[in-house]
């Protein structure tokens, strides 16, 4: 399991960001990928998805963004590419107050977060 990963942005799309570590091109999925500057060293926070046709590196500038990334993909209907783009517009402390708050409004103008999703995120995470 990757912690964080340290290197220089060697290029940017719209859906990830290839991190050069030692000569090894890291490509990972990132909520806004113009947020990185090309040729900038980073410390990207990393969480990698292991699944049987896949193997993805998700990143994050904090660790307080991975972590809430992490409780996000354990609702039950919320995988990491419709928990990734919740921290393209909204914040940690924005998610969390929304959930504490018990805001559907707030969390269904996230892409793909509908109504049902976004009172399952409530019910699963408040507190």
């Amino acid at each position: 399991m990757y912690n964080y990963i340290v290197g220089k942005i060697a290029n940017q799309t719209s859906n990830y960001i290839v991190i050069d570590n030692h000569g090894i091109g890291y490509q990972v999925f990132v909520a806004n990928p113009y947020a990185y500057t090309i040729d900038q060293e980073y410390k990207v926070y990393l969480y990698n998805q292991i699944r049987e046709d896949e193997n993805s590196l998700y990143g994050f500038k904090t660790e307080e963004e991975k972590e809430l990334f992490l409780r996000l993909i354990n609702v039950k209907g919320l995988g990491p590419k419709v928990a990734l783009p919740m921290f393209a517009t909204g914040s940690v402390n924005g998610i969390i107050d929304a959930i504490d708050r018990e805001n559907v409004l707030y969390l269904t103008k996230f892409p793909k977060v509908g109504d049902k999703l976004a009172r399952q995120i409530i019910l699963d995470l408040k507190g």
